[in-house]
């Protein structure tokens, strides 16, 4: 955070849920229920990360994606 704050950078934090599309939980809920319910997981992860930041005055990004995790922090970090 020192650094952050020190080069005046953005943080960006990322929360990556697992895409669900498996066959036995769609049988039970639509995929919408499931984005749903998995946007709401990640929201209130990030929520303290985000208050942490806020209170330390540095400034951040939140980013909360669906999938593969590697995948969506290369696509962020270009």
């Amino acid at each position: 955070l020192r650094q952050a704050i020190t080069l005046g950078a953005t943080l960006h934090v990322i929360n990556a849920q697992p895409q669900v599309d498996d066959l036995a939980a769609l049988r039970f809920r639509t995929q919408e229920e499931i984005d749903s319910f998995l946007r709401e997981r990640g929201r209130s992860t990030l929520e303290p990360a985000a208050q942490m930041l806020t209170e330390a005055g540095v400034p951040h990004e939140l980013h909360l994606v669906v999938g593969d995790p590697a995948e969506h922090i290369v696509e962020l970090a270009q």
